[in-house]
């Protein structure tokens, strides 16, 4: 542990402001600094975003000299009246988005918290005036760039800034507005630049705590590419070492890499953890299985950086000596630690995807203009004593209870995948009545008492059947009414007496086009969500009709969801790629089509901020069989060939007619500003699609 600093030209701050303390890395340094310096007094600024938890500051949350504040950096007037209301005089920003990951599905996620965030917290230190007198930048080593085998090491003041991935960007261009700050204002910064860091407290999203959590399961590891990427590692006891240092011995208006000169491939680092696995905890593996067995390699990131080399010399000219220099070492620390503090991080699934999936930006009531004044006013508002806590209103993000019908079947299965990805905190609770059990429903409702309950039951397909042709067989009238129109009106009604918001997972087959709705015409002119169903030509959207128009009528407390021809990668037979590439024939004719993969967190947010009425969950703009087919045919099969005919013989040998026709977005895109149009979504699950074959193909 570093020894106090007392005397000479070393900084002695009074009060440190700490953003982002209850993630990884802030919570350490928290935790360090409160031990080491017992008379500082320390306030922690933290939103609590899904990677960052109050559990990370445990160890000193009764500590009288620490304070958290739960708050946004992007808020100017929360930032000026901490600094203003505790005297700070020392700002040390951890606070940011880091999952690379992440960036390439929603950079601009990463810019508002990285760059604005950043930027807001400067012109509030210069709008303070000279009180603050040091202000501690964190950047990462990233935004030097890919370095190759033989590549020096970067240095602070030589290495020119060359960032390759989204989040990379943005921290390069936050440290550039730190600069500006620095050379026009004269603010007391300082930039560090480091490695990546593991140790304690670290949420699962980041590969040795995600690679450690899954092989406590008995998993297999998603390792990106060929697992040749290099990286340098160091343990966050000496990050919180070399910030001590940086804070005290620092040089305002320099930069300071904080670096380990060892580095490693990220195999060697999972066949590093297998071994700690295999000699601490052999009951987590199957001994009769190889190490080969928990390595699964997937595709890469959308770029991947081959290594990062940093050197760190200026910041052992400061005095930094590290403590934790053997890996193996750590990592048995590490693995110890979450072996121990399993519930530390719960519902962490969604992280330990190979891929972990980001929702885009959304636009709702929690974040309207409306709104956002009255969070301001409770905060400013504050009793002028020091608070423990300081909390916004609850939004839609809060930890909720969702009841599942329908879970069993292919979409079910899709809908509990989005739901424990993108709401992780959440509880997921499978029905086991039938839906038109009403007897059975009421009484699940009373016991587990949700907070919202999900259909997704109906009926489109049954033995000897894929398609809707399934109803139109003698007999099945019962099934269509009793899955498509009963069960999803009762589900709504019994939901409604007891006060929970319910989603139905309803069809937008219910449309022709006609007149006012052409094919060809605006996709802006194309059937909205007031629109009345004008397609009969077959029982299943005839009855589908119906439950839509109730849902019109009656669902007050109801969000009723419009799909249309789901597509996700995967090669089942519900998927409509699947379908159309297994047709002797297709007619083509462009629809409004609905992306799983990009659509159905949006769905489960309206759910979550109790959105009502009807939303058309389509990609905007239509696209047709043949377009698809292209794709398809340039992006996963280049042999690929199909034939065309028109509709009317299609008819002739269908049970029944199918519905064409265009949605209206226009509350979707509202909602969600960046949904994907639906020729850029089809891309996107063509190329997965491509690599999951890919990646099959050298399985075998």
């Amino acid at each position: 542990m570093s020894a106090p600093a007392t005397a000479g030209n070393v900084y002695t701050p009074k009060v440190i402001l700490l953003t982002g303390g209850a993630g990884f890395i802030g919570a350490n340094v928290l935790i360090h600094l409160a031990q080491t310096y017992p008379d500082y007094r320390l306030i922690c600024l933290d939103k609590l975003d899904v990677c960052s938890s109050v559990n990370n500051f445990s160890p000193i949350k009764n500590n009288p000299q620490f304070t958290f504040v739960q708050g946004d950096i992007c808020s100017a007037d929360l930032v000026r009246h901490l600094i203003q209301m505790y005297d700070v005089d020392t700002i040390m920003h951890f606070a940011s988005q880091t999952h690379v990951d992440n960036s390439f599905g929603n950079s601009i996620h990463f810019t508002e918290s990285n760059v604005k965030g950043t930027h807001t917290l400067l012109e509030s230190v210069k709008s303070c005036g000279s009180q603050i007198k040091r202000f501690i930048h964190v950047s990462t080593d990233e935004v030097y760039g890919e370095q190759d085998a033989d590549s020096n090491r970067s240095r602070e003041h030589e290495t020119p800034l060359n960032p390759t991935n989204p989040y990379a960007a943005t921290k390069a261009a936050a440290e550039f507005i730190v600069k500006s700050y620095r050379s026009s204002f004269n603010l007391p910064t300082i930039i560090t630049r480091g490695n990546n860091v593991y140790g304690p407290r670290q949420y699962p999203e980041k590969l040795i705590p995600k690679f450690t959590n899954i092989l406590s399961r008995g998993g297999s590891c998603p390792l990106h590419g060929n697992g040749k990427n290099r990286r340098s590692f160091l343990h966050v006891e000496d990050v919180a070492r070399a910030f001590d240092i940086i804070l005290h011995r620092g040089i305002t208006g320099e930069i300071y890499n904080i670096g380990s000169e060892e580095e490693f491939e990220n195999i060697d680092v999972l066949n590093r953890l297998i071994k700690i696995f295999r000699k601490k905890y052999p009951a987590c593996l199957n001994p009769s299985l190889p190490d080969s067995h928990y390595v699964t390699f997937v595709r890469d990131r959308a770029f991947n950086d081959f290594r990062y080399h940093i050197d760190s010399s200026s910041l052992y000219k400061l005095g930094w000596q590290r403590k934790e220099n053997s890996l193996d070492v750590g990592l048995e620390k590490t693995v110890e630690w979450y072996m121990q503090n399993p519930t530390h991080w719960p519902n962490i699934e969604g992280a330990l995807a190979a891929h972990p999936y980001l929702l885009p930006d959304i636009k709702g009531i929690a974040a309207s203009s409306a709104v956002a004044p009255i969070a301001e006013q409770l905060i400013l508002q504050a009793s002028a004593s020091p608070p423990a806590v300081v909390s916004p209103p609850a939004s839609g993000s809060k930890a909720l209870k969702w009841l599942i019908f329908g879970h069993k079947g292919w979409i079910g299965g899709q809908v509990l995948d989005a739901l424990k990805t993108s709401r992780p905190q959440d509880e997921i609770l499978l029905a086991s009545a039938r839906a038109d059990d009403e007897v059975g429903v009421e009484q699940e409702l009373l016991t587990l008492r949700p907070d919202r309950v999900v259909s997704l039951i109906g009926r489109t397909h049954g033995p000897g059947f894929t398609t809707i042709d399934y109803l139109e067989q003698k007999g099945k009238l019962r099934e269509n009414v009793r899955d498509n129109l009963y069960a999803p009106v009762c589900l709504m009604y019994l939901a409604q007496k007891h006060g929970i918001h319910y989603t139905y997972l309803g069809t937008g087959c219910v449309f022709t086009y006609d007149a006012e709705h052409p094919l060809g015409g605006e996709p802006k002119n194309g059937f909205n969500e007031a629109s009345l169903p004008n397609f009969f030509g077959s029982g299943y959207s005839t009855v589908k009709g119906f439950t839509d128009r109730l849902f019109h009528l009656m669902g007050n407390q109801s969000l009723n969801v419009r799909i249309r021809m789901p597509i996700t990668a995967d090669d089942g037979p519900r998927n409509f790629v699947t379908k159309i590439t297994n047709y002797k024939k297709i007619c083509s004719i462009s629809n409004s089509m609905t992306v799983l993969p990009d659509l159905l967190p949006i769905m489960l947010e309206m759910a979550a901020r109790k959105e009502v009425g009807t939303v058309n969950l389509c990609n905007p703009n239509p696209i047709s069989h043949s377009q698809i087919l292209q794709k398809y045919k340039e992006i996963v099969d280049p042999n690929f060939k199909w034939e065309e005919f028109s509709i009317e013989e299609q008819n002739k040998i269908l049970a029944a007619e199918r519905s064409n026709n265009c949605l209206s977005t226009a509350r979707l895109q509202q909602f969600a500003p960046n949904v994907l149009p639906i020729d850029k979504a089809v891309e996107k699950v063509l190329h997965e699609m491509a690599a999951r074959r890919k990646a099959g193909a050298g399985k075998q």
